[in-house]
């Protein structure tokens, strides 16, 4: 990822009306709720969107924030030259509990007076979804509410039905601070660091390429905790996991349920590699890939033994890879990268 600006490298954070906010961290509920929208939203649409998971989007020159998930209109370079403006964006998701009438109050009548068409509040304290719709004068005209039996559509996609039965409902819950968005690493509370647009981009890109190769023989946790150990609770980039029914909800997913790991790395990669990676070895994570938007290439970590990987390789443009996992699935570096770096 690349950073700049004012805003300091290991901080997590929105720009809201010129305000710097710093974000929270997510509890399991919340986590899973936030998964288990992706793989709805990726069975219903597919290839109609591209989703992107607290990533950031511009609205003015003022406000920026980073919403749970953004549905966007598909773009060949997945957004990589600037963050999505108002007119990208399909639909907005939040998902609130403590935040309820921060999402409400700030962040609703921000999203109106940017003229954003559609936001749906996920609120877990009353059980019932949010719908936002048609701005005028920084205000929504439309709001309704549906309970856990109804249905509810995307206005531009009026032909795909969703229903409240279909994800789970989540709380947030934890002993770290409400606003900051951290990792736990060997005991450090490690602030995170916000997103450029390449980082973005590739995260986007291969939130859907591996949708589109695995569907449901994965679970895809984007930027959501695995719990490696008493010490250890980082946030990758990506985690293929194991499904399961629940989405994770009573606990976050542990090494044994973790097909692979992917770092999106660019200004972090010497944090990836000589941080992150050996954290993972220790805890018997099976295969890790970094996508190394510095050098331009894939590299795979795999057979972790006494703390290392055993198997480090390097692929670049040109060639092919598989998930040990799932070996008979072919990817491309070209589908990887793409124009991303």
């Amino acid at each position: 990822m690349t950073t700049q600006g004012i805003i300091k490298p290991d901080e997590k954070v929105e720009l809201i009306r010129g305000e710097i906010i710093k974000m929270s961290p997510m509890g399991t509920r919340h986590a899973a709720g936030i998964d288990r929208l992706i793989q709805l939203l990726y069975q219903k649409l597919g290839q109609k969107i591209i989703l992107r998971v607290q990533n950031p989007i511009r609205l003015n020159n003022n406000s920026q924030p980073e919403p749970d998930l953004s549905l966007l209109i598909p773009r060949s370079d997945f957004y990589v030259a600037a963050h999505p403006c108002p007119q990208d964006i399909y639909l907005i998701i939040e998902v609130s509990d403590s935040t309820i009438d921060y999402d409400r109050n700030t962040k609703i009548s921000l999203y109106a007076e940017a003229n954003i068409q559609e936001v749906w509040i996920i609120n877990l304290k009353e059980e019932c979804l949010e719908v936002y719709r048609h701005p005028l004068h920084g205000s929504y005209q439309n709001i309704q509410k549906y309970s856990i039996n109804e249905r509810v559509f995307i206005t531009s996609f009026p032909d795909i039905e969703f229903t409240m039965e279909e994800y789970e409902k989540m709380t947030t819950q934890g002993i770290i601070k409400p606003d900051e968005k951290v990792e736990l690493i060997r005991g450090e509370i490690i602030k995170m660091s916000p997103m450029g647009t390449r980082h973005a981009a590739g995260i986007a890109r291969l939130t859907q390429l591996l949708y589109q190769k695995f569907g449901n023989l994965i679970l895809l946790g984007v930027q959501n905790p695995i719990r490696l150990n008493n010490n250890s609770q980082p946030e990758p980039d990506l985690s293929l996991l194991i499904p399961r029914s629940d989405f994770y909800v009573a606990a976050y997913p542990c090494p044994q349920d973790i097909y692979l790991i992917i770092e999106v790395s660019d200004s972090t990669i010497d944090y990836d590699r000589y941080t992150k990676i050996p954290l993972y070895a220790e805890a018997n994570i099976k295969e890790v890939w970094i996508v190394n938007l510095k050098e331009e290439c894939l590299e795979v970590y795999r057979h972790p033994l006494h703390g290392s990987y055993q198997a480090i390789q390097k692929y670049y443009r040109g060639e092919s890879i598989f998930i040990e996992s799932f070996s008979e699935i072919e990817l491309t570096l070209i589908e990887i990268l793409g124009n991303i770096c």
